[in-house]
């Protein structure tokens, strides 16, 4: 294991970009093949009550990484020591269990709904910290290695999921079994690695922590607003129609987040070159590397929402098995919200480069704002329809918004470099 992690291959940026795919691949998938495995062994009723779960956990675990993974493999005048962001984790990740306790409380979730909730919260809590180490490899340069634990423990604790699943048919015990896997396997990576890359322990440098959380909070309160906007269609659901309802638009919205992850194949590679064009003021080849990131991106979306169109519901359909093929205007609808949603995202991720993360919130603030108070009324009156159009027009606004803020930003660094 230790000669797998380590060993430094010849072509080092090639196979780091591979495993990048590799682990970011999965990672964007792990929640489609949960809820397959749910869907087949247990049903579509228990299949709600997990995709609602899983979405939720996603949602609390921006509190836990608190936006810090780009801040931090971008972090090339070493601000801040990797004992503090450890220590931050830590600390975020504890807030995040606190949230989970005080929603599933506000929302009034019986037992097992808050139990499956709160337990796929804690395994969130292991991506959490495997997060703050994987910035680390990156910032020295492994983005292999990174990848390389991501991919590992993702692979380890799915098939043990599902392997007690099929034993128990009981979704809390098998969630038991994954954290045990997910937390042993991070455990044991991490200080399989650690005479090469040494972070002993976190640094409860209450001065450093505390400037560091208030220089992400932004980060994280975009974050969170980012995932809520993929979830709050999914609560308009919960409160007006079943949990078999719940799971068919859990079926469809998957693929949305497929432009995301290509995006991401782009993206993680380039973002500390990006950081330091940025840095040493190289304006030009900074705009030059950023339009090719969005040309990619609309490229990429065009192909994915033709394609999903035409055979999406369909390959649902086999994959699920049920019967989706009646839903192809709404699968249209939520892919060119992901594909809305993917350009948001990558303005994001320009702003927080250029260390602008105030200005997310702009953007994240307002397109929130309508969509809480939208998304209960279309889904009242247009069901799953009313959800697709909700999170889709979300997106879309987000995404106009942060566009103006970035080109507003880049003009007024370009003018006064000029100068």
């Amino acid at each position: 294991m230790k000669k797998f992690l380590l060993n430094v291959p010849p072509n080092l940026a090639y196979k780091s970009v591979i495993w990048n795919v590799l682990s970011n691949s999965l990672n964007a998938v792990v929640s489609v093949v949960l809820l397959w495995a749910v869907t087949r062994i247990n049903g579509t009723n228990d299949a709600g009550v997990f995709s609602l779960g899983f979405s939720t956990a996603q949602m609390m675990l921006t509190i836990g990484n608190f936006g810090m993974r780009n801040y931090q493999s971008s972090d090339v005048s070493d601000k801040y020591s990797q004992e503090v962001y450890l220590a931050s984790r830590w600390v975020t990740s504890f807030i995040m269990m606190a949230g989970v306790c005080g929603f599933v409380l506000a929302k009034g979730y019986y037992p097992e709904k808050a139990l499956v909730v709160v337990l796929l919260c804690i395994l969130k809590v292991t991506d959490a910290l495997d997060d703050v180490y994987g910035a680390y490899y990156q910032r020295m340069n492994r983005l292999d290695l990174s990848g390389k634990i991501l991919f590992l423990r993702i692979v380890t604790y799915s098939i043990t999921f599902v392997l007690v699943l099929l034993l128990t048919h009981n979704m809390c015990v098998a969630i038991l079994a994954a954290i045990a896997v997910a937390s042993a396997l991070l455990f044991y990576m991490v200080r399989t690695v650690k005479q090469v890359f040494p972070i002993t322990k976190p640094k409860f440098l209450w001065g450093s922590v505390g400037k560091l959380l208030a220089e992400c909070l932004p980060l994280c309160i975009s974050a969170f607003l980012l995932v809520y906007m993929g979830n709050a269609p999914k609560y308009a659901i919960d409160s007006y129609m079943s949990n078999e309802m719940q799971a068919y638009y859990n079926y469809l919205f998957m693929p949305c987040f497929v432009i995301n992850l290509f995006v991401g194949f782009v993206l993680q590679p380039l973002l500390v070159r990006i950081s330091v064009l940025w840095k040493e003021h190289n304006f030009h080849e900074f705009k030059r590397i950023m339009l090719k990131i969005y040309g990619c991106t609309l490229l990429i979306s065009l192909l994915i929402v033709l394609a999903g169109r035409f055979a999406g519901c369909y390959f649902l359909s086999i994959f699920f098995g049920v019967d989706l093929n009646m839903y192809s205007d709404i699968l249209t609808i939520l892919l060119c919200g992901g594909a809305f949603f993917a350009l948001a995202s990558i303005t994001q991720t320009i702003l927080t480069v250029m260390r602008h993360q105030y200005s997310i919130l702009w953007g994240v603030g307002i397109s929130n704002a309508l969509l809480t108070v939208l998304a209960p009324i279309l889904v009242r009156e247009y069901g799953l329809h009313g959800a697709a159009w909700s999170y889709t027009g979300a997106a879309g606004l987000l995404f106009l918004v942060m566009l103006i803020c970035i080109v507003a930003f880049l003009q007024r660094e370009t003018g006064v470099s000029e100068k």
